[in-house]
């Protein structure tokens, strides 16, 4: 819950560890700007992958989208409760103290209609689009990345997200995967504030 304590050892056997906190210290380890990445769910594995790589670079909560041109469409919860487990592992690997939500699967849509609050939205663009650049500012605290499938988003969401407040933002002239923009964009965010 983003607590970090140092204990100092009293007790211990194959059950059971006891000490007493020595010293506490509260977001040690976490990124100053609370970022959300909307991403619409790649094919196969690759979202394991995107949970697991933006977990370790500090997001602090993943929403899985489907989108107008997305090709996977999981049924139930266990996809979820796989990228909880992978998100809860990757957070000890890379020593955050802080457990970052996996939200279950919504449709872009239904998402757009029931906005997290945020300073500041960004929508990533195959083609145009700003560098990152130049639409940050001072003083953010919440950002939203949205972040689309194979192909893109559809004419009529990146119109959607634009009305909603959406900012689009480019990536550069190469075209990349799903998972490997979101990825790049919440680590060029993270850097750009100061965080990484």
């Amino acid at each position: 819950m983003g607590t970090e304590y140092e204990i100092e050892l009293e007790r211990s056997s194959s059950h059971l560890v006891e000490g007493r906190i020595v010293k506490k210290r509260t977001g040690h380890k976490e990124p100053r700007v609370k970022v959300t990445l909307v991403q619409a769910i790649p094919k196969g594995f690759r979202m394991d992958y995107l949970v697991e790589k933006a977990t370790e670079l500090g997001v602090n909560r993943v929403i899985p989208v489907i989108s107008a041109r997305s090709q996977v469409f999981p049924d139930g919860d266990s996809k979820v409760r796989r990228w909880q487990r992978i998100a809860l592992s990757a957070m000890k690997q890379s020593g955050r103290s802080l457990l970052p939500m996996v939200d279950r699967v919504t449709r872009l849509e239904d998402l757009l209609q029931s906005m997290p609050g945020r300073d500041l939205f960004l929508i990533a663009l195959e083609r145009g689009g700003n560098k990152l650049k130049e639409v940050m500012m001072e003083g953010i605290e919440k950002v939203l990345l949205l972040v689309g499938p194979e192909g893109g988003f559809a004419a009529p969401e990146v119109k959607l997200a634009t009305e909603m407040g959406a900012v689009p933002v480019s990536l550069g002239e190469r075209v990349l995967r799903s998972e490997t923009a979101g990825i790049a964009l919440l680590a060029l965010l993270l850097y750009e504030v100061g965080d990484l």
